[in-house]
């Protein structure tokens, strides 16, 4: 067993979190051989971790390949495969000359080459696979039986690299792709598709396992692509969730360097549920079984009948396996005692019971199974009542308490200084994974932390402030939503006469705001929840007190709840907190068309001497804006924090909203 030490994404060394375990898993997806023996069958624990840096799950440690490869065990079986192989054909073919000599990496079953070969699509064929078909010839290919990865140089040229649901397979992506780029040179194409890992499983379809080591999602392929000088001429997705096809070429220019996706908190809530997802359909299904063993089965043999047994369906109360795969039918399960068999063994059975749950095949499968046997019971994941969702349970099970989501946005000014990040903690005195916190934030790459004074490079932050920040809050999702740059969120040209007294702040912290209530809406899908409270604040704020008012005022009186007032005379509004209910967090992200207006002094003119203060107290505007789109404003009379900046009254324009 192998141990993985590092990011392989980052290649940093530690900050891998434990997950969830599976014991004694089989250490091959598919079937013995007709001469092995059960007992011989070798099994290990699988672990699953994730990364605090770039938030990849990952398989640790890692099986040797010569347990997981044992033999070719992927044929074309099914619409769906043969409709992905075609469409990606046709893919490569549009893309290279009809001269083209192609290099395959993984190409297993030979699908592709022959599809490409006899339509004269392409002239040359080469296969680079450890495991290639070999009851096969097709003219015009050749077989190359080993891993890329051990191979140096390539002793003639090609006009395109191809590779089909190959990337997944590779234990250290970067490599694999620092290999394809050492192969090409500037223009030439590289073309892939990869399964969209993150759709299937936040679906919970069985896409993570021995082979499958890490959850390597889009945002992630598309950053490594950048990495190693790759640029994407066109991105396609197959069967939405199924897979996406690339068709990129060495960039003939440099490419800067792209800012890595941070999906820890996205992440881990999408590996969480999945895994919550297998025990309780594992339960779920063995309920429903027939009493009558010779009347239930499973199909497929393959990892997702695996699974289910590892999570405790019984395998003593089945029959057998089902598979259209007919290399697997007569076999065993790898690791278990149960035997394949055609579909069509149900035929002549009263009302079997099948257990389906292979993912975006399930309907395909179901049809065939019921033109098999009309009386067959289908038992799926849909079946069942109810989404299982972790963190949707954490909180049904803390009643009075609100699900809030805290979204920090901006410039970091001052640090992720640890005095600071406790008292931010202790204010919003929730805690705990039931309090959701999303920074919006613009990201470095650098060191030393730029906060150890104030120079240029000031306003963002680096991967030692993300692990000082995570390390506060504790059990708490942080997510972080890395922005490309302040200049993001500035305001479009000839917008609103007052944008260049305020310089843009004022739609600067509005677009802060409807990019993270974007972010969070796509939190609240995945993990089929709604938040109750959003809490907006400035990330670089010392709190020293709590909220005077409590999260059921907030639920109970919609509007917006902010502090403006303190000892010395109001906050600037800019450094205040803002906390609104759900609805109406989502009313301010979606009323933009308002800044377009230009307010005449008129307009102004209830809320006293506004233009006197706009050029230094410029988040003012943010305010009347509000106002003006009938947003409740609740203010609170207490102070609560130490702002930065510049002290100046507001009690003119409070009593005006007052009155």
């Amino acid at each position: 067993m192998t141990q993985r030490t590092q990011d392989p994404l980052t290649r940093t060394q530690g900050d891998l979190r434990h997950l969830f375990s599976f014991k004694k898993f089989p250490t091959f997806m598919g079937v013995a051989e007709t001469t092995e023996l059960a007992k011989d069958d070798v099994l290990a624990d699988v672990h699953w971790f994730i990364s605090t840096q770039s938030g990849v799950v990952l398989l640790n440690p890692l099986v040797p390949l010569e347990y997981i490869y044992r033999h070719q065990h992927n044929a074309v079986v099914g619409g769906i495969w043969k409709r992905h192989h075609n469409e990606f054909a046709n893919i490569v073919a549009s893309h290279v000359p009809a001269e083209a000599h192609i290099l395959e990496i993984g190409g297993a079953h030979g699908y592709l080459a022959a599809k490409l070969l006899f339509s004269e699509a392409v002239k040359r064929w080469t296969m680079v696979d450890p495991n290639p078909v070999s009851t096969f010839a097709i003219p015009g290919m050749d077989i190359i039986q080993s891993y890329i990865e051990d191979i140096d140089v390539l002793p003639f040229d090609v006009d395109a690299i191809v590779h089909s649901h190959t990337l997944e397979h590779m234990y250290d992506p970067a490599r694999f792709f620092s290999i394809i780029r050492k192969l090409r040179a500037p223009g030439k194409l590289h073309i892939f598709s990869v399964p969209n890992l993150c759709a299937l499983v936040r679906d919970g379809q069985p896409s993570l396992h021995l082979e499958h080591t890490m959850l390597l999602c889009e945002a992630h392929i598309d950053w490594l692509l950048g990495c190693h000088g790759f640029e994407i001429l066109k991105k396609t997705h197959f069967l939405r969730i199924h897979s996406i096809f690339y068709v990129t070429r060495v960039s003939p220019n440099k490419i800067r360097a792209p800012l890595l996706p941070i999906l820890y908190a996205e992440n881990l809530h999408i590996v969480s549920r999945w895994y919550d997802c297998i025990s309780e359909d594992a339960r779920a299904f063995t309920a429903l079984l027939s009493e009558d063993k010779h009347r239930n089965f499973i199909y497929a043999a393959h990892v997702a009948t695996q699974y289910l047994l590892a999570a405790g369906l019984p395998e003593n109360r089945f029959q057998g396996v089902l598979d259209n795969n007919m290399d697997k039918i007569g076999k065993r399960l790898y690791g278990h005692s149960l035997w394949v068999s055609s579909p069509s063994v149900i035929t002549g059975i009263d009302r079997p019971v099948v257990i389906l749950r292979s993912g975006v095949y399930d309907r395909e499968i179901s049809a065939q199974l019921l033109q098999l046997n009309p009386t067959v019971v289908i038992v799926r994941s849909e079946n069942r009542t109810g989404p299982s969702s972790a963190a949707a349970q954490v909180h049904q099970n803390r009643p009075g308490l609100a699900r809030t989501a805290a979204l920090f946005y901006g410039q970091i000014r001052t640090g992720a200084r640890t005095k600071l990040l406790h008292s931010q903690k202790r204010f919003m005195h929730l805690g705990g994974s039931f309090l959701d916190v999303f920074y919006h934030v613009v990201i470095c790459d650098y060191d030393p932390s730029p906060f150890t004074s104030k120079t240029e490079s000031a306003g963002c932050i680096n991967q030692a402030d993300i692990k000082r920040i995570r390390s506060t809050w504790g059990d708490s999702l942080v997510s972080f939503i890395a922005l490309n740059s302040s200049h993001e969120t500035d305001p479009p040209p000839n917008s609103c006469s007052l944008a260049p007294l305020s310089r843009g702040r004022f739609y600067h912290k509005w677009a802060h705001w409807k990019l993270g209530m974007e972010y969070i809406k796509r939190h609240e899908t995945v993990r089929k929840m709604d938040y109750d409270v959003i809490i907006f604040t400035r990330p670089d704020l010392h709190f020293h007190n709590h909220f005077p008012f409590g999260y059921d005022d907030v639920l109970k009186k919609p509007g917006m709840w902010s502090n403006l007032k303190n000892k010395k005379g109001g906050l600037q509004v800019s450094d205040g907190v803002f906390v609104a209910d759900r609805s109406s967090a989502a009313t301010i992200a979606n009323i933009s068309q308002s800044y377009f207006d230009c307010w005449t002094a008129d307009a102004l003119a209830p809320y006293g001497n506004v233009a006197g203060h706009i050029a230094e107290n410029t988040h003012i505007l943010m305010h009347l804006w509000l106002t003006k789109m009938h947003v409740p404003i609740h203010h609170s009379e207490q102070a609560m924090i130490s702002e930065i900046g510049n002290h100046h009254s507001l009690s003119h324009i409070v009593r005006s909203w007052e009155q």
